[in-house]
Formats: structure tokens, C-alpha cells, sequence
């Protein structure tokens, strides 16, 4: 959402290439946001309150979420600068890139901070199956191999 608010703004028409970078952005946003909800769970798991969790591991996470990002960006940014058909054909697929990763991390620092001690309220059970972002995988996934166990006992 906020790539192609970015791509709004730049006036950018919404072309194969523009696709093409909120897709492949798709993969590189969601890192952030998963990595500090994790590691705020873990804190959480560990005992600690919710929002001495979130500040514990936002002080271990900041700096790594911000330089990956600068990292990612500075891949990208250069591609606008390029000269030419190339330049004016690849300007919309960097600045679609580079908005989404900058939004991400700004999201990941921002925001996702705040949701794990506010929906992990009460008792926490670590051995809970739900428990987690891929709790809900982690169920389908122990039902599929216990399935499938069963069948080639058969």
C-alpha cells in the first residue's frame, strides 16, 4: 500500500514493471515486521512484561532493521539516476522498490513494536501449538505429518 502510494505521488502509471516491483517488494517488507514480533515473543516467553519485551528487543533490533534497510535501498536508489531508455524504463521498478522497503521499515520500527504486547494479553503457554505468527502453520503442518505417518503405517 504504501509502494503505490509512493507510485501515486511520483505520477508513475501502473505497468508490468511497477507490478513487477510491488511483487517482488512483497517478499523483501514482511522480514522486518516478522523479525521483531518474534523476537518481542521471545522476550515475552521468557517472562518478561509486554512492553519491557517490546523496548528489550526493539534496543537489539533497531539497528539491524535500519541498516538492512539502508542496505536494500541503496541497491535500489542508484537504478533512478541511470541515463536514457534504461533510466526512464527502470525509474518506476527502483522507486516502487526502495518506498516499499522505506515504508516497511518504518512500519517495523513503528508499529509492529505495539501489537504483540497488546494482543498477547493474559497467561502464556510456550508449548501452545497456536502460540506465535506461524502458530497456525505450525498445526497444519504437525496434522499433514501425522496424516501422512499414519498412512504409510497402513
Amino acid at each position: 500500500m504504501g509502494a503505490m502510494a509512493f507510485a501515486l505521488a511520483f505520477g508513475f502509471s501502473l505497468n508490468q514493471l511497477t507490478l513487477f516491483g510491488v511483487i517482488l517488494a512483497t517478499g523483501l517488507v514482511v522480514d522486518d515486521g516478522i523479525l521483531v514480533v518474534e523476537a518481542i515473543e521471545v522476550k515475552l516467553d521468557q517472562g518478561m512484561k509486554p512492553f519491557q519485551a517490546a523496548l528489550d528487543a526493539m534496543g537489539e533490533l533497531t539497528g539491524a532493521v535500519i541498516s538492512t534497510s539502508l542496505v536494500l535501498m541503496a541497491v535500489f536508489i542508484p537504478v533512478t539516476f541511470f541515463p536514457g531508455t534504461t533510466g526512464i524504463v527502470y525509474k518506476q521498478f527502483a522507486v516502487i522498490m526502495a518506498s516499499a522497503v522505506a515504508v516497511s521499515t518504518f512500519n517495523a520500527i513503528s508499529f509492529s513494536p505495539v501489537c504483540p504486547p497488546f494482543s498477547c494479553g493474559g497467561k502464556r503457554n510456550p508449548m501452545d501449538p497456536w502460540r506465535g505468527s506461524l502458530g497456525c502453520l505450525t498445526v497444519v503442518l504437525t496434522g499433514l505429518r501425522n496424516g501422512t505417518e499414519a498412512l504409510l503405517r497402513c
